[in-house]
């Protein structure tokens, strides 16, 4: 306990606060700095991560939608090339030729060649119900067979 001579601690630090006017500026400035300050970025970092997130995450989803509707309209209009390709007369003429002719005629493999590049393609190749390579716009060996996850059915 406090003998009768101490003074109490109430009484040290009301000396303290009482003692200049300039340790009382000092203090009520700063007091906003060190209480509300950390209080007020507590809130915004509490309400305002939560919607920034909810923000982020809408960004992306519309982002990812406008992307997978351009791919899907890239892939319409490659397919619907492709289907004309094959439903016009010299395509099929060509495979007819290339089939027919013992050593392996190269028109076919040009032709891929020009409408890989024509539709911006990395590659063309024809196959057969099994998958095995009849020609290709690359120097894929024709009779081998390509793996089930480039074939588009």
């Amino acid at each position: 306990m406090n003998s009768p001579n101490t003074p109490s601690r109430f009484h040290a630090w009301r000396t303290w606060w009482t003692h200049s006017l300039r340790t009382r500026l000092v203090t009520l400035s700063l007091a906003p700095l060190l209480l509300a300050f950390p209080l007020i970025m507590g809130v915004v970092i509490a309400i305002g991560g939560s919607s920034f997130d909810r923000s982020l995450a809408l960004n992306a989803l519309g982002k990812v939608e406008g992307v997978r509707t351009y791919l899907n309209q890239i892939k319409a209009r490659s397919l619907d090339s492709i289907k004309q390709q094959v439903g016009s007369e010299r395509l099929p003429r060509l495979l007819a030729h290339h089939l027919g002719s013992s050593p392996l005629n190269e028109d076919l493999g040009r032709a891929l060649v020009a409408l890989a590049r024509e539709n911006q393609f990395d590659f063309l190749v024809i196959a057969d119900q099994e998958g095995r390579v009849i020609a290709a716009s690359t120097p894929a060996e024709t009779g081998s067979t390509i793996p089930e996850t480039f074939v588009t059915r």
